[in-house]
């Protein structure tokens, strides 16, 4: 691969303080995972304004406010994309744009990510703090937000030995069970699935969508103006202010709750198989008192109940999901994909991953939604599971091999992240998603609503609410047909 990206870095001098740019990864090559995940960080200080010389190009700025009347607010992907379209092919793979003297680079192709996150992690690793998500909402000790240092190493080996490859193995039979757990919720009241979520999951939801509702961290008023989270709750226009208090409670409760509860479980004896209670027991058997070991572990964990929303690309496969299976049935008929290789005795587990190479075409899609580079993803408007099926079933282990290593054209390479700051738990996530693909699948139909007027089914919609957090439209009335036979 080209070292073009590479060599343009190694403009910025070495004298540059580098800690606080803030960069985006545009779907346009691959998830919108990416932009939650993979913020860079390095850049010019604010006294180091002075020089104006541009090291990437430019989209033309607004004569008045520059790049702020011009940032988008939603679906910031879309026109991340048309810009790097405008600059040229050759142009617009890293875009640069200031906000009010904070220089933002954008990534707009995979390979720039590849070749700064992964070649040169060691540079851009970094995170700046966040006055909206640190202070105001009281993150700054989760995992995916704090600098690179001490404790974000220590926090992510804590979650790495109990997620790798290898430990993920072990928790297969704790999915396995939590998944038949979903099944037969759905079995008794399938049209309230996302009651159905768990609700630690839940808490953590409502602590991203205050977030959302207060602005996109490292852009929104108080980031770009720290001075802002001193005045008054009852200052007009601090409405951020009083949002970000309820916030604080929710996102509070977020990372306290599964610990609270899984320590008072464990003296009273009633604790169940969890990946904080392994923690915790490993913890006491050392006999010692280490206050930053226990923040720690509680912010590693909260750090993991909050993925699924934090992470935008995840949230909006799990809106994805319900229905655009029904759009692909037609083409797979994936049911009898299911039932033909058990003959329909036996729900699938991940030993049958292997043999049902469709359901996993259908993850690599929907891992795909915001992956929009036609180089590699023709008609990316389009569902299309099967793009990916020769690929599938020309390897033995293309799964596994998908997770340790970046290939361009497969979005479970990329989905995850990059570099030092790749998901930590992508083993646990990824056979998670396939065991409930698999699963529903092999239980229910799954059919859009019912127009009550024209009598039609209707696609219900999804919508970004910031640029990272999905909302689904129109839940109710969702069909989950039970198959009897």
């Amino acid at each position: 691969m080209t070292s073009k990206f590479i060599n343009k870095m190694a403009l910025i001098p070495s004298a540059i303080n580098l800690n606080f740019i803030s960069a985006f990864i545009s779907p346009d090559s691959f998830s919108i995972t990416a932009l939650a995940a993979c913020t860079l960080v390095g850049g010019w200080l604010l006294h180091n304004r002075a020089s104006r010389q541009k090291y990437f190009p430019s989209p033309p700025s607004d004569s008045l406010l520059g790049y702020m009347r011009i940032m988008p607010q939603t679906y910031p992907w879309l026109t991340f994309m048309e810009w790097g379209k405008k600059l040229g092919e050759h142009h617009g793979d890293i875009i640069y744009i200031p906000i009010f003297g904070r220089p933002v680079i954008i990534l707009n192709t995979a390979e720039a990510a590849l070749d700064l996150m992964e070649k040169r992690g060691a540079n851009y690793s970094d995170r700046p703090i966040s006055i909206l998500l640190g202070k105001m909402i009281g993150w700054e000790y989760i995992t995916s937000l704090i600098p690179y240092g001490n404790r974000f190493r220590t926090q992510r080996r804590i979650i790495h030995q109990c997620l790798n490859s290898q430990a993920a193995v072990f928790l297969w039979p704790l999915q396995i069970q939590q998944v038949r757990t979903f099944i037969k919720n759905l079995l008794i009241s399938p049209n309230d699935f996302q009651s159905h979520i768990n609700r630690f999951i839940y808490l953590a939801k409502m602590a991203m969508a205050g977030v959302a509702a207060i602005g996109t961290p490292g852009l929104a008023p108080v980031d770009l103006f720290p001075v802002l989270q001193y005045i008054p709750s009852w200052f007009p226009g601090a409405r951020f202010k009083r949002k970000a208090k309820i916030t604080h409670a929710v996102g509070k409760q977020m990372v306290d709750e599964p610990y609270d509860k899984v320590k008072e479980e464990r003296a009273s004896g009633t604790a169940q198989p969890s990946l904080l209670n392994t923690l915790l027991e490993d913890y006491e058997n050392t006999y010692t008192i280490d206050y930053e070991h226990e923040l720690n572990m509680k912010f590693a964990t909260g750090a993991m109940f909050g993925g699924e929303t934090f992470s935008p690309g995840s949230h909006n496969r799990s809106c994805s999901y319900k229905l655009q299976y029904s759009r692909c049935r037609s083409i797979f008929n994936l049911r009898s994909d299911v039932l033909s290789y058990d003959g329909g005795e036996q729900l699938p587990t991940m030993k049958d991953r292997p043999n049902l190479p469709f359901i996993e075409c259908i993850l690599k899609e929907v891992f795909r939604l915001m992956m929009r580079d036609e180089r590699y993803f023709p008609n990316p408007d389009d569902f299309k599971p099967e793009r990916f099926l020769a690929k599938i079933t020309s390897s033995d282990n293309v799964r596994l091999h998908a997770l340790n290593t970046f290939n361009i054209d497969d979005p479970s390479s990329l989905v995850f992240g990059f570099g030092r700051r790749i998901c930590p738990g992508r083993f646990f996530a990824d056979a998670n998603a396939w065991l409930t693909i698999a699963n529903v699948l092999a239980v229910f139909d799954i059919l859009p609503p019912i127009d009550p007027i024209t009598g039609r089914e209707t696609i219900p919609s999804f919508e970004h609410s910031s640029a990272y957090l999905c909302i689904m439209q129109q839940t109710k009335g969702i069909r989950l047909p039970y198959y009897s036979t």
